[in-house]
C-alpha cells in the first residue's frame, strides 16, 4: 500500500466513512488541487488528505464546531 493509501485509510478509519472511490483516486494520484473553473469561474480547492486531517483536527474548528468534520463529496454529473 503506498504512502497516501495508508493516508486516505487513517482519515476513513478517523473519520468513520469510506471516500467515494472516485475521490480516493484523485486522492492517491493527484492529491490536491486549487482552481478556477468555468463557466461562472468559481474557485474550487481540494486538499490533500494530511490537510483535511488537519483542519478537522485543529483546535479552532473543533472548539467552535465540535464532532464535525469537513468532507469533500464529489457528486457525479450526467451529461
Amino acid at each position: 500500500m503506498s504512502s497516501n493509501n495508508d493516508k486516505i485509510a487513517q482519515a476513513e478509519r478517523r473519520f468513520g466513512v469510506r471516500f467515494p472511490e472516485d475521490y480516493r483516486h484523485f486522492l492517491a494520484t493527484e492529491g490536491s488541487m486549487s482552481q478556477f473553473i468555468p463557466p461562472a469561474d468559481d474557485f474550487l480547492m481540494i486538499n490533500a488528505i494530511a490537510e483535511l486531517m488537519e483542519v478537522n483536527e485543529s483546535g479552532e474548528f473543533q472548539k467552535r464546531f465540535p464532532g464535525v468534520s469537513i468532507h469533500v463529496l464529489c457528486p457525479s454529473v450526467a451529461s
